[in-house]
């Protein structure tokens, strides 16, 4: 398809040209190709130093509008149920029998035989040795989604990252901006020379992406320092990175090496905040872990991403209740994001033995009759907890599931239904009823009046500092464009990242991309125009006016790699682990209220000609009278 595209650089093909000239050239080369394999192709041929870019071809030639919804794609990739150590056996014949748990009989490298060290009773724990024909990473099945491609490349994470890039070209999904969600076992449980070349490996298969000697002559990986700073010019960047693991298993040696390797967030098992519950259930971490975690992870710039299990054997709808009032409203547990798994028992799992004597029963399999506006309905104490829970979350956090991707095929009690979110949602629209957390109201690809937008600044306690979430909505606070997370606490830096010291934090940043003004015609430039609009900037400078009027002289950045250059722009320098902004008073009184500073450029304006219109009135009154 290179002739394609040279053809279309050399012919300036304009998007009304472009239909006929893509069926002239499928014609020509008897090959049927969609927008995003162009692109590829295109990609490829700018990284060979073939053509020089174009912004005619990247204009015209779009992905699918479903990424352009976000501006980012998610990877998915699934940590190895055996994790390599750095060390080799002594002696090793390649050839000889091993125990491949404990050996990789292609190398000779040593394994550590497990991906967790703990036995939660609700968690599956799917091997050969516990009668499956597949050994998985903890707490996975190998059915699901991520992890049967996983499965399918062996666990290895440059493979796992290309077949599922393929996956997206195919489905005519563009990448640029990405995320990696890392999972599997607990991540901080793995040998650290894995964590480190899991996370080199990352970044190295995305520098690659458009190598066309990948297949037949790849380069060797470089270091994580290495691969880091190639990915910050890459042509696929990575903007974050998310790891799973423990509150319990989070130390400060973890957390300098997750900024060494690019992670900005950090997924935490809470499951409940009952202690009794999570003792019976042999979780062997306790809320006092949790809040500790929290703490230490927010003084260190992150994002946090808790799990909540409702319906865990020995709790109650009430108990449930409890746990989620609490979530919302205990600033120590105070989260950025969350995912709510309703437990599901399944096979290898401690529960499916209690499930199957009668011990446990699952609350999700009562029938209730609830009365809504006067009619009596049924329903189940698990959607009436999860509308409890949604009605009432804090407009600052993001709901990331109410569910838990687990088949159908492997639920052998408890809730069974995989459109679990999408029923929640429903019923509470019947009953007149709005969730207000961020994913609920981003701006997605609603047609909407960005000129309308209203800065909103919510100041609130949290883990022993003062945090505000500063956002861009419309009026009615029920479309969101974009936020900024800032952070001001005594402790910034726990003590780990002198950096940090003395900084405000500014913990996260994000303005929903693809977004469409009323009246725009659908392909009209004034589309592309309108994306972002000015958001970041606009969010940035409140952020810093906020830190300034608070007594800060200097504002830290916890940044993606690939987002990095962005900061660097706007004055943030590189300063450790993090990119750090010295900040002055030279400012003009509100800058950075940039929605003040727009009202009064419509309102000055307005009142000199209400001033004007006035006195004409007035002039002509008199002179009628007269």
């Amino acid at each position: 398809m290179e002739d394609v595209v040279i053809q279309f650089i050399n012919r300036n093909v304009s998007a009304k040209e472009f239909t006929k000239f893509r069926v002239e050239m499928q014609k020509k080369h008897h090959v049927s190709f969609n927008n995003s394999q162009l692109r590829y192709v295109y990609k490829t041929m700018v990284a060979r130093g073939i053509i020089k870019e174009s912004k005619a071809f990247e204009s015209v030639v779009k992905a699918k509008g479903v990424r352009e919804l976000s501006g980012v794609t998610v990877f998915t990739i699934l940590t190895t149920p055996f994790p390599e150590t750095g060390d080799y056996l002594e002696g090793f014949v390649k050839g000889n029998e091993y125990d491949y748990r404990k050996v990789n009989p292609q190398t000779g490298e040593l394994r550590q035989d497990f991906s967790c060290p703990f036995n939660c009773y609700y968690c599956p724990d799917e091997s050969v040795l516990n009668g499956s024909d597949a050994d998985m990473p903890r707490s996975y099945l190998k059915d699901e989604p991520a992890v049967a491609r996983a499965y399918q490349n062996k666990f290895e994470t440059v493979a796992q990252i290309r077949d599922r890039a393929r996956s997206y070209v195919v489905n005519g999904i563009d990448i640029d901006k990405v995320e990696v969600i890392v999972e599997g076992g607990t991540y901080t449980s793995y040998p650290k020379h894995y964590r480190v070349k899991c996370m080199r490996d990352i970044f190295y298969a995305f520098n690659t992406m458009y190598d066309p000697n990948f297949v037949t002559d790849p380069r060797e990986p470089l270091s994580i320092e290495e691969e880091i700073k190639l990915n910050e010019k890459a042509t696929i960047r990575v903007i974050g990175i998310t790891i799973e693991t423990r509150p319990d298993s989070i130390k400060p040696e973890h957390i300098i090496e997750f900024r060494t390797c690019g992670i900005t967030r950090i997924q935490i098992g809470l499951q409940h905040t009952d202690d009794d519950i999570l003792k019976k259930i042999n979780r062997q971490c306790t809320t006092a872990d949790a809040i500790a975690a929290i703490k230490l992870m927010k003084e260190c710039c992150f994002k946090i991403d808790g799990h909540l299990m409702p319906d865990l054997p020995f709790t109650t709808y009430d108990n449930d209740i409890k746990m989620f009032d609490r979530i919302n409203t205990d600033p120590d547990l105070d989260l950025d994001q969350l995912k709510i798994y309703p437990c599901a028992t399944v096979p290898f799992t401690v529960i499916k033995k209690w499930y199957e004597s009668g011990k446990y029963k699952p609350y999700a399999e009562q029938i209730i009759e609830v009365e809504v506006n006067g009619v009596k309905k049924k329903s189940t104490p698990l959607i009436e907890a999860l509308i409890h829970y949604k009605r009432n979350t804090p407009k600052r956090r993001r709901n990331n599931r109410i569910i838990r991707d687990i088949p159908t095929s492997y639920i052998v009690g408890g809730y069974d239904k995989p459109n679990l979110r999408q029923i929640v949602q429903d019923e509470m629209k019947r009953r007149g009823l709005r969730c207000p957390c961020i994913r609920c109201r981003e701006v997605r690809d609603q047609k909407t009046d960005l000129a309308q937008s209203r800065l909103f600044v919510q100041e609130y306690t949290a883990s022993g500092g003062t945090e505000f979430f500063i956002s861009y909505e419309n009026e009615a606070e029920t479309v969101l464009y974009g936020f900024v997370r800032l952070r001001l606490s005594p402790d910034s830096g726990a003590g780990v990242f002198k950096e940090l010291e003395g900084c405000a934090l500014i913990r996260e940043l994000h303005v929903y991309g693809k977004m469409t003004t009323v009246g725009a015609k659908e392909g009209g430039e004034d589309v592309g125009r309108v994306q972002h609009f000015g958001f970041g900037s606009k969010l940035m400078a409140e952020a810093e006016r906020i830190a300034i009027e608070r007594g800060y002289s200097k504002i830290a950045v916890i940044a993606g790699v690939g987002v990095r250059d962005y900061y660097r722009k706007k004055g943030y320098k590189d300063e450790g682990h993090y990119l750090v902004k010295q900040l002055t008073e030279e400012r003009k009184e509100g800058q950075g209220a940039s929605d003040v500073s727009t009202n009064l450029s419509v309102i000055v304006p307005l009142v000199v000609v209400v001033a004007v219109v006035a006195t004409l009135l007035y002039s002509f009154s008199k002179k009628y009278h007269n």
